[in-house]
């Protein structure tokens, strides 16, 4: 049921581009080019502020969906991993901890989990590939393991808890930093990308700061100080 809506999410994401790409070619003026903005993955919400500016409150409208769209997902994604540590790891190995403990125990996983939300965000913010290919790495990068996980349990009867986890441990450490090497190395492999537009039509503001010098004339206008 999922792979019909992926497919429509990737051509809705594509005609986005095209429509992006044209736009930008026919004003003249090529937001990557003419170093407006330093990411590509930048040039849709600088679409939006471009194009909706003579609308009032779109743009701000736009932004906060965007933004409560990212929080919501995300505020769930944290809950989630609370539940999920404090109930098949912490409970289960401490159980005679209080309902109290274990509700303390899940608001710092929930902190500890954020705090490595933002550093991944900010080192994402770093790369310069387009974000799906990014998401794509991480996402094979940890279900790889996962689904190695549910074959090896499936076809090997022999299997036991500490292979399981171990083969997890492992194959997650190896996708990660295949995935990292990937996305930061410099001898990395690129694909290639349309090219840039033209730029002749940009308006791009200067501001210049010049000292200005203060003279104060005395009363026999012998010195000036």
């Amino acid at each position: 049921m999922s792979i019909p809506c992926f497919v429509i999410l990737q051509i809705l994401v594509t005609c986005e581009g095209l429509v992006a790409y044209a736009y930008f070619s026919q004003k003249g003026c090529d937001p990557i080019a003419s170093q407006q903005i330093s990411n590509p993955n930048q040039i849709i919400p600088y679409l939006v502020t471009d194009l909706l500016t003579g609308v009032p409150g779109i743009t701000g409208l736009y932004l906060s969906a965007l933004c409560s769209a990212s929080l919501s997902t995300i505020s769930s994604l944290l809950s989630s991993i609370s539940a999920v540590t404090s109930e098949d790891f912490i409970r289960p190995r401490f159980k005679k901890a209080s309902e109290k403990t274990l509700t303390q125990l899940s608001k710092l996983i929930v902190v500890f989990a954020g705090v490595v939300c933002i550093g991944i965000a900010i080192m994402i913010s770093k790369v310069q590939g387009p974000m799906g290919q990014i998401a794509d790495s991480i996402l094979g990068a940890v279900s790889g393991p996962m689904a190695a996980v549910f074959l090896l349990s499936i076809f090997v009867r022999c299997t036991t808890r500490k292979g399981l986890y171990s083969s997890v441990v492992v194959g997650a450490c190896f996708g990660i930093w295949l995935s990292l090497g990937y996305n930061f190395s410099p001898g990395r492999l690129q694909s290639p990308i349309l090219p840039l537009g033209p730029t002749e039509k940009c308006i791009l503001y200067h501001n210049t700061s010049l000292p200005l010098n203060n003279c104060t004339l005395c009363e026999r206008m012998r010195t000036c100080l």
